[in-house]
């Protein structure tokens, strides 16, 4: 498998998900309670679903 040496140029309308820190960030400064540390349940959640699209 071939390592990429930096990430990609981005585009318009092309996003990249990233994991760091995102699911304290929710718990603590959002007060998103994630039982199991599991982000899915948000989904059904039309607030959490409005402050995840805030964190683009």
């Amino acid at each position: 498998m071939t390592v990429p040496k930096s990430f990609p140029d981005q585009k318009n309308g092309r996003y990249f998900l990233t994991e760091g820190g995102t699911k304290t960030e929710i718990m603590y400064k959002l007060g998103f309670e994630l039982q199991y540390f599991a982000l899915f349940p948000l989904l059904d959640n039309l607030s959490a679903m409005s402050k995840l699209r805030d964190m683009l």
